[in-house]
């Protein structure tokens, strides 16, 4: 760790240039192990007066959250990628969204209707068209810049258009070529489906053109159905066969609809495609742009890294409880022991600022939903929540799989497949209704439970459990519902151990599980690994931060005062 005087943030500060060495930093990572990296210590803001933004500054602050946060959910999450939304049925967003969409293309054919036909919102969208198109080229495609350039040309659709002879067969059909072109495989379909698609009806089923004008142009091609008609077609239809330009124009313009949903897929994969490529030069350049947005964002921030601070002291208490503890310990088996630093209102002297870490990570899995989360966790928020339910569920199978190992007879799991039975019941069982309380889903595995031990039983030959067994496995399972069961906690703390294990050794060699965790070491295993890669690459973006914060909460003070140097103490 730096030497420093520090107590204040503009102790740090004045440091910095003295301090700030990135090879001295390798070189104390190196001799320490991996701990807390020793950095530029960065610019905490301290605690000041309510500051007031204008609405520019708040939108350009949210903007930059949202950079860093696709940023690192690029880095983080490997299976990141855009997907279509699709509201919920009867939604109030998706009742919205229908409404607007149904106005904007009422107000299309409205202008298409009148005689002539208005083709200036036709125009915009054609225009809106183009620039999808070009945005999909890569650099290299000039070529077919020139040509999407050329065949719509703005200018010239224009003058077609306030003299009546825009083609808007035609031009859909360039657009619907360009786009087989350009489209991702999985995308084949959807152009294919518009190039020959053989209901009309599905087609205009936007409009409200009349039925009869429809079946007029099956009748005119021999009941052949027609998606999009072509120039010979319209041509056809308006010289010999009484159906106006109108009309063919309009069944023409009407794909623009599908056109435009397909082309939205076709950016999303072009998004996707681009995080793909990018993904790589993110990854190696992640840790210093996060840490930089986020000193940006932080410079903003009136109240500095309050609930970071605060999560942090709360497991140097933690921590500094076990170690009174052990210290409790050692003097009753006669060890001397020194005088607790508490009991003279000092702060208590701990050896390593990583085990304070640790011990705050391991927090996280425990967390209560109602309290403030570190603002340097907040991106992993819903990350962590997710491991700290999928924690739980497996503690509680393995609690449950324990209590009937240990109730039921021996023959009952040293049947083939019977513990493997029993554990995916449990697991459906919790998995089936998140929503539902913990005693109501014990309750129902528990008779689940006594239900497939029966029946292994009866297979193998032996009796069925008696009434007062068969009462002592279901009260023994449905007592796992109280958080201070002497079995549920004996689990819990086995997970917690091997998960300590995974963070101290970044993830590696984490294959030896506790006894009694066996049935779910393939779920454990990947929870192990998701948590220690998560924490892991946090603590390489955060750790100036978290250091500077350590060690205020953990030097002694008169080591402060005098200036002595900290890295005797954060070893």
């Amino acid at each position: 760790m730096p030497n420093t005087k520090e107590t204040t943030s503009s102790d740090l500060n004045d440091s910095q240039s003295a301090d700030c060495n990135p090879r001295r930093a390798k070189e104390h990572e190196d001799i320490h192990g991996g701990d807390i990296p020793d950095l530029c210590p960065p610019e905490i803001p301290p605690s000041s007066p309510p500051q007031f933004f204008s609405m520019a500054e708040l939108m350009e602050t949210a903007n930059e959250v949202s950079k860093m946060t696709i940023a690192h959910e690029i880095v983080i999450n490997q299976d990141f990628k855009l997907q279509e939304v699709n509201f919920p049925p009867n939604s109030l967003e998706k009742r919205v969204k229908e409404t607007l969409h149904k106005a904007f293309w009422d107000n299309l054919r409205e202008q298409l209707s009148k005689m002539p036909p208005d083709y200036s919102h036709a125009v915009k969208l054609l225009q809106e068209i183009k620039e999808i198109l070009l945005s999909l080229l890569l650099p290299r495609q000039t070529r077919l810049q020139s040509q999407i350039e050329e065949a719509l040309d703005m200018e010239l659709i224009k003058q077609e258009a306030e003299h009546g002879a825009l083609d808007i067969a035609n031009l859909t059909t360039y657009i619907l070529g360009t786009m087989a072109m350009l489209c991702a495989p999985v995308r084949d379909e959807e152009i294919q489906r518009l190039r020959v698609m053989t209901d009309p009806v599905h087609l205009l089923r936007w409009a409200p053109l009349a039925w009869t004008k429809v079946w007029t142009l099956f009748d005119k091609f021999n009941g052949q159905k027609v998606a999009t008609p072509t120039i010979e077609m319209r041509q056809i239809l308006v010289a010999g066969n009484g159906v106006d330009a109108m009309t063919v124009d309009f069944i023409s313009a009407a794909s623009d609809r599908e056109i435009f949903r397909v082309l939205d897929l076709m950016k999303m994969d072009m998004v996707n495609f681009t995080i793909r490529i990018l993904r790589p030069h993110l990854q190696e350049h992640s840790v210093q742009y996060e840490r930089k947005k986020f000193q940006e964002l932080l410079s903003k921030l009136p109240a500095g890294l309050v609930f970071t601070t605060e999560w942090l002291r709360k497991a140097a208490a933690e921590v500094s409880s076990d170690v009174q503890l052990s210290s409790s310990t050692s003097k009753t088996n006669g060890s001397p022991v020194p005088a607790s630093p508490q009991a003279a209102g000092e702060v208590l002297f701990i050896h390593s600022p990583t085990a304070v870490l640790n011990q705050a990570y391991m927090d996280l899995l425990r967390w209560d939903s109602g309290k403030e989360y570190p603002e340097t966790m907040m991106m992993d928020q819903a990350r962590l929540h997710a491991l700290q339910m999928e924690v739980n569920r497996l503690a509680i199978i393995a609690a449950v799989l324990l209590v009937s190992n240990s109730t039921c007879d021996s023959g009952v799991f040293g049947s083939a497949g019977c513990g493997d039975r029993l554990k995916r019941i449990t697991k459906a069982l919790l998995e089936g209704d998140p929503g539902a309380r913990l005693e109501d889903s014990l309750l129902d595995i528990s008779n689940q439970i006594h239900q497939e031990v029966n029946r292994t039983l009866l297979q193998s030959g032996h009796p069925i459990l008696t009434a007062d067994k068969a009462s002592l496995l279901k009260g023994q399972l449905r007592s796992l519902a109280d958080k201070d069961n002497a079995v549920r906690i004996l689990i819990e703390q086995r997970i917690e151990t091997f998960l300590r294990h995974c963070l101290s050794h970044g993830g590696k060699n984490c294959t030896s599980l506790p006894q009694g965790l066996a049935p779910i070491q393939e779920e454990l295993l990947e929870v192990g690994q998701r948590f220690s890669s998560l924490i892991n690459y946090n603590r390489q973006v955060f750790g100036p931060y978290y250091s500077g914060i350590l060690r205020k909460l953990l030097l002694p003070e008169e080591n402060s005062d005098t200036g002595t140097s900290s890295n005797n103490h954060l070893k």
